[in-house]
């Protein structure tokens, strides 16, 4: 196998814990692939490219037929899979170390990895900052309970759940929550979130960016919920404690305004108010009035709506 080329990812590349795959939808539409008749080798190519994703390394199979037919779904009808292969396999290639690998597949797959990787290497840096600063006796992070604008009063009845170690939490495949849901964006909601009060680059900082995944975990929006509200709460802070400079020692300090925040804009919009034909705008507030009842209101406005309409039409005159 030594005239094959290369794999073109590393042999450790394993994203078993992105649940998504992007696809061109616009290049796989207009593709020759695309105009394939049988819709047995179709399905059977696009089921591989699924398979292949999470396989180790990442964008390659198996050169092994019966394997092969078994991921494609044609479970042990080898003699289809021998019939649509070449169609089923369109854009793999086979590398030195004996696996076909997809052209365009591994493409995706190498940005992902880096992603990946990178996000690994910020946490470590991450938490190798604050083991150094924990041996330096810099306190603990903790919850932030300092004396001031009672709007930052912690609640708890927030809606918010109690502060818990994210990265203690693990699914069945040992892998942690945050890998994956960072994983699954080009963005680090955690490191955004620090950037948003200043502190992701100060070294002494002790504040853990963790927070943040629990806030989106109970459906607050990093960019209509967190952010804004993380800039906006930090800013009254700082400007009602004469200190430009001042930091909270936890996001838990933005919990009630995030979930106060997110209350609002979940908020349903209240209902019109309906006005009776013939009734002063101004001075019809049924919503104030004692006995009110929606369902007259709305009987009136029916029996009302004839002389909308320039007469009831279909009836006498």
């Amino acid at each position: 196998m030594t005239d094959l080329p290369e794999p073109p990812v590393p042999a450790d590349c394993d994203l078993r814990d992105y649940r998504w795959m992007p696809m061109d939808a616009a290049a796989l539409l207009n593709s020759d692939f695309n105009a394939t008749p049988d819709d047995t080798a179709w399905r059977a190519a696009v089921t591989l490219w699924l398979r292949a994703w999470h396989q180790i390394p990442a964008g390659s199979l198996p050169d092994d037929d019966a394997t092969l037919c078994h991921l494609s779904g044609l479970g042990r009808d080898i003699k289809t899979w021998k019939k649509i292969r070449s169609t089923a396999l369109h854009g793999f290639i086979l590398c030195s170390d004996g696996r076909l690998y997809h052209t365009y597949l591994c493409r995706k797959v190498a940005e992902a990895w880096e992603e990946k990787r990178g996000f690994n290497e910020r946490r470590a840096k991450d938490r190798e900052r604050k083991r150094k600063g924990s041996s330096a006796g810099i306190p603990a992070e903790s919850t932030d309970n300092s004396s001031g604008n009672d709007l930052f009063k912690q609640e708890p009845s927030a809606g918010i759940p109690a502060e818990t170690p994210i990265h203690a939490r693990v699914g069945q495949d040992r892998t942690e929550e945050s890998d994956v849901l960072l994983a699954r964006t080009t963005r680090d909601p955690s490191r955004e979130a620090l950037e948003a009060i200043g502190a992701w680059d100060d070294p002494n900082c002790r504040i853990d960016g963790g927070r943040v995944l629990t806030w989106i975990e109970i459906g607050a929006d990093l960019d209509h919920d967190i952010l804004p509200t993380i800039r906006r709460v930090l800013e009254s802070a700082r400007r009602s404690r004469s200190n430009p400079a001042w930091l909270p020692s936890s996001l838990n300090f933005f919990d009630k305004a995030i979930s106060d925040a997110k209350a609002a804009r979940l908020r349903p919009l209240p209902e019109p108010e309906v006005i009776p034909h013939g009734t002063d705008q101004h001075s019809h507030r049924p919503s104030r009035r004692p006995g009110y009842d929606p369902d007259e209101s709305r009987r009136r406005t029916l029996e009302a709506f004839p002389d909308l309409v320039g007469g009831d039409f279909g009836g006498a005159p």
